[in-house]
């Protein structure tokens, strides 16, 4: 009985990754975040942080996705003709954690996620940061990024994909 219970526990939580990773390709971002700050010696330098996000005007499914990993959720007002956005953000290793699980059922966004958990796999707390290497990451996410949208603006015309199974339900099916 443990066996079967175990088997629809593995099942279930293969649907709900998968569901995560559609939310993700379709409606996600992952990025490498640039940002300059004054040190001590009064030179700017640049931080670099791994971000997972995603913006949709469900908050259900933000709700959802902050219920199960934490993060940063917000709410962006609606400026016609945009609707109102509900945002969620995790960063960092939270968001490292999260793209490994979610790798195997990326499809548009694999090779970022590989490259975002690359990245932060060399951020080791306490270690010298590589500098060259995450002005590498970030450029390359960059690069990454319009590669995506060039080649997504150009499938959408030709290969829609139908959704066989609505988010209510996912939801649903994930507090059993």
């Amino acid at each position: 009985m443990a066996t079967l219970g175990k088997q629809f526990m593995n099942k279930n939580k293969v649907r709900i990754l998968s569901y995560i990773a559609g939310i993700i390709d379709g409606e996600g971002h992952i990025g490498i975040a640039k940002s300059s700050h004054p040190n001590t010696t009064r030179e700017r330098t640049a931080d670099y942080n791994l971000r997972v996000a995603v913006k949709m005007c469900d908050g259900k499914v933000i709700d959802y996705l902050f219920g199960n990993y934490n993060g940063h959720v917000g709410i962006r007002p609606a400026v016609p003709p945009r609707n109102k956005q509900y945002y969620w953000v995790l960063t960092c290793k939270k968001a490292s954690e999260l793209l490994k699980q979610l790798l195997p059922y990326l499809v548009g966004k694999k090779e970022q996620a590989e490259l975002a958990i690359r990245f932060q796999s060399k951020r080791k707390s306490g270690k010298k940061r590589d500098v060259i290497f995450d002005e590498w990451a970030y450029l390359s996410m960059k690069n990454l990024h319009k590669t995506y949208h060039e080649c997504a603006a150009a499938s959408t015309k030709h290969n829609e994909l139908p959704m066989a199974i609505s988010d209510s339900q996912i939801l649903q099916e994930s507090k059993l």
